[in-house]
C-alpha cells in the first residue's frame, strides 16, 4: 500500500477498533464464503514514467502480501480501456486506469478490514510500500447475488464491465433493483454466450479520506465478467446490461449509473 494513503486509512480506523472488538465478543461469528465480501480499489501510476514500476510492485509485492491476510481469497487486476465506438463506457480523467478486485470470505468483515491495514503497516515497516501509485477509490461491498452463466474456456480474454449505481434511499429500492437483476437482467445475458458471470454488490464502507456527498454514494455495484476476443465484441454482447437501471427501481426514486467502465483482466491470483 502507498504510505500516505495507508496512514490516512489507519487514522480513520483507529476510533473504531475498540468498538469493533467489543462487538465481536458479543456476536456469533459465522464462517464466510468466497465472494460474500468484495473490495474494489482503483489506482493509477503516480506518473506515466513509473507505470512499469507500478505494475511490477502491484503484481510482485502487493498482491502476494494482501493474499497472505486471512479472508482475502482472490485478487484480480484489470486495466481500463478506451472504446471510441462506446463513448458511454470510456475511461474518464480521474477514474483510475487500473482496478484491483478482491474476493473476501469472512464472517466478520470489520475484523478483516482491520487485518488488512495491520498487514499494510507491516509492509510499510519492511519497506514494501511504494509511491509509484495513487489510489483513486477504495470501497468495500457486500455481495447480494452472483450468476455463473457459463464456464470460462482456457486462454480467452476476460473483461470486466463495471457499473456504479447511485440510487435507492430505502431498502425497498435496493430490493427492487436486486429482484430485477436476478429475474430479468442476468437471465437475459445467458443467451449472449460471452458473459461468464453477473454479480451485484451493495456498498458497505467507503475507504476514502475525501468526503463523498449523498448524491455521489455508489449504493450498488454491478460487475459483468465477459470472455471475448476483443473489447468491442465484449461490449456488443452486453447490450441489455448497458441500460441505466431506471426502470428497475421504485417510482419516484432516482436510479443513475454514475460510471460505466470496461476493464481487461491482466492478472488473477488465488490465495493458497
Amino acid at each position: 500500500m502507498a504510505k500516505p494513503y495507508l496512514e490516512r486509512q489507519i487514522r480513520r480506523l483507529l476510533p473504531a477498533v475498540v468498538l469493533l472488538s467489543a462487538l465481536a465478543a458479543a456476536q456469533d461469528q459465522k464462517p464466510g464464503r468466497e465472494g460474500d465480501w468484495f473490495y474494489l480499489v482503483k489506482t493509477e501510476p503516480s506518473s506515466p514514467s513509473r507505470e512499469a514500476e507500478f505494475n511490477a510492485w502491484y503484481d510482485d509485492i502487493d498482491i502476494p502480501d494482501v493474499l497472505a491476510v486471512p479472508s482475502f481469497r482472490r485478487a484480480q487486476r484489470a486495466v481500463g480501456l478506451e472504446i471510441p465506438s462506446f463513448p458511454q463506457v470510456s475511461l474518464k480523467e480521474g477514474d483510475g486506469k487500473y482496478a484491483a478486485l478482491y474476493d473476501i470470505a469472512s464472517g466478520d468483515i470489520d475484523n478483516a478490514i482491520i487485518d488488512l491495514y495491520v498487514a499494510a503497516r507491516k509492509m510499510n515497516a519492511l519497506g514494501r510500500s511504494t509511491d509509484a501509485l495513487r489510489v483513486v477509490e477504495a470501497n468495500y461491498y457486500q455481495r447480494l447475488s452472483v450468476h455463473d452463466l457459463r464456464a470460462p474456456t482456457s486462454g480467452g480474454n476476460v473483461f470486466f464491465f463495471v457499473q456504479k449505481i447511485v440510487c435507492c434511499r430505502t431498502e425497498e429500492g435496493i430490493d427492487r433493483i436486486h429482484d430485477w437483476f436476478d429475474k430479468q437482467n442476468a437471465p437475459e445475458l445467458i443467451g449472449t454466450g460471452s458473459v461468464i458471470r453477473a454479480s451485484l454488490y451493495q456498498l458497505y464502507r467507503i475507504m476514502e479520506e475525501l468526503a463523498v456527498t449523498e448524491d455521489e454514494i455508489p449504493h450498488l455495484l454491478a460487475i459483468y465478467a465477459v470472455e471475448s476476443g476483443s473489447a468491442q465484441d465484449a461490449l456488443s454482447g452486453l447490450n441489455s446490461a448497458l441500460g441505466d437501471f431506471r426502470s428497475a427501481g421504485p417510482a419516484g426514486n432516482r436510479q443513475e449509473v454514475r460510471d460505466s467502465i470496461l476493464y481487461r483482466r491482466i492478472n488473477d491470483v488465488r490465495s493458497n
